[in-house]
């Protein structure tokens, strides 16, 4: 359980150390919304 708790960790500070399009396509992704990416609201 340790292992895939670490892969999951890994995935996603890479997806934070991207760029902002793909915080925020992750975010639409997960919720189910529409924001437009460099929106600051």
């Amino acid at each position: 359980m340790d292992e895939i708790n670490q892969i999951f960790d890994r995935i996603f500070k890479r997806i934070f150390t991207f760029s902002d399009m793909a915080i925020t396509n992750l975010i639409n992704g997960l919720f189910g919304t529409n924001h437009p990416p460099g929106q600051p609201d």
